[in-house]
C-alpha cells in the first residue's frame, strides 16, 4: 500500500519522545528558576507568610506535566501525506508525595531521596537529612555511569530501575524535570515532593547543613 493512500495511518509514538520534548521545555526555565528560587528563599527564611505564598506560586507549574501526561492522552496533527497520525501514550506519573509520608519513609529508610539542587544551595540553605545530592544539570550523564563509577563520584549507590525514589529541589520545578528525565531512561518508581525544600521548612522538618558538597564533572 502506498504511503499516499487515503487510508489513515496510525503511528504509535514512544513515550520517550514525548518525555524528551517536555524535558526540553522545562529545562529552558531551570536556570532562571534557580536564581529566582534562591532570591525567594532568602526572603522566605525570614518571613514564614511569604514562604507559604512562594510555595503556592510554584505548585501550578509543577503540575503541568501531570496534566499533559494523562493516561490515553491523544494528540492529533495534520499529515502532509494525507494520513491521520495519532500520538498517544499510556504513561501515568507516580503519585506525588507529601511531607508526612516522606518524613516517615525517610526515617524508615524505605526510599532514596535525591535533591537535585546545586551543592552551593545545600551548603547555604541546608537540606533534608538522609537526602543525596545529584545536580539536575548532571543527572543524565551520571545515570549513564557504571555502578562503581557512579558510587565513587557521588558517594552513594546507583539506584536500581525499580527502586522507590523521591526527587526534591527548592520549589518543585527542577524535581519534576528530574522525574521525567529519570523515567525517560527507564526508572519506574520516581515520585516528586511537590513544594520540596520550601514545604519541608514550612512544615518544620529537620534540616542539616553539609560542610561541603562536590561532584566530579
Amino acid at each position: 500500500m502506498s504511503l499516499m493512500s487515503a487510508r489513515p495511518v496510525h503511528v504509535l509514538v514512544e513515550i520517550k519522545v514525548i518525555i524528551i520534548i517536555i524535558i526540553i521545555l522545562l529545562l529552558l526555565s531551570v536556570h532562571r528558576e534557580a536564581g529566582l528560587e534562591q532570591r525567594k528563599l532568602s526572603v522566605a527564611l525570614t518571613n514564614p507568610e511569604r514562604r507559604i505564598r512562594t510555595a503556592s506560586e510554584m505548585n501550578w507549574l509543577v503540575q503541568v506535566p501531570r496534566a499533559i501526561l494523562k493516561p490515553g492522552c491523544h494528540f492529533y496533527a495534520p499529515s502532509l501525506i494525507q494520513a491521520s497520525r495519532y500520538f498517544t501514550t499510556n504513561v501515568t506519573l507516580p503519585p506525588d508525595i507529601d511531607f508526612q509520608e516522606l518524613k516517615q519513609k525517610v526515617e524508615d529508610n524505605k526510599l532514596l531521596l535525591i535533591d537535585v539542587r546545586t551543592p552551593d544551595e545545600l551548603i547555604l540553605n541546608g537540606r533534608i537529612p538522609k537526602s543525596k545530592n545529584l545536580v539536575l544539570q548532571m543527572l543524565g550523564v551520571k545515570l549513564l555511569l557504571p555502578e562503581e563509577e557512579f558510587a565513587s563520584q557521588l558517594g552513594f549507590d546507583k539506584p536500581k530501575l525499580a527502586e522507590p525514589i523521591v526527587v526534591s529541589c527548592l520549589g518543585g520545578i527542577r524535581a519534576r524535570t528530574a522525574q521525567l528525565a529519570m523515567m525517560g531512561v527507564g526508572y519506574k518508581n520516581v515520585r516528586v515532593y511537590v513544594g520540596s525544600y520550601e514545604d519541608w521548612l514550612e512544615k518544620g522538618g529537620p534540616v542539616e547543613y553539609p560542610q561541603s558538597e562536590t561532584q566530579e564533572e
